[in-house]
């Protein structure tokens, strides 16, 4: 791991995200020419934070600069995005009719489904 990021700290992801892509790519070029011919449609599979940087390759892959392995498939489990928490709490601060919390009370948020 010394030598495998190009940034000098983790957690930025669009940079982990194209080193991910990177060594994958690697990974499939060797993979090819150990086993011509042998290799079919390709999936990424990632689990927690690995799942996210799936998410991440798949919205960026269009945008892809240099030639990268192309996924036919991505399968992201368990991932620390939670969509039903963001989303509602995004429409609520993006609604033309919030205001903002009541002066002098303590903001309070109420979310139904």
């Amino acid at each position: 791991m010394e030598h495998a990021a190009t940034a000098a700290m983790p957690a930025y992801t669009p940079v982990d995200a194209h080193d991910l892509h990177a060594a994958l790519t690697q990974v499939d070029q060797r993979l090819a020419k150990l086993y011509p011919d042998r290799i079919g449609s390709k999936a990424l599979l990632g689990y927690s934070m690995g799942a996210f940087h799936a998410l991440f390759i798949a919205a960026t892959a269009a945008t892809n600069q240099e030639p990268l392995v192309k996924f036919d498939r991505f399968v992201a489990i368990n991932t620390p995005v939670r969509c039903c928490m963001v989303f509602p709490s995004w429409m609520i601060f993006t609604s033309p009719h919030w205001r903002g919390p009541p002066q002098n009370e303590p903001p309070t948020l109420t979310i139904r489904f």
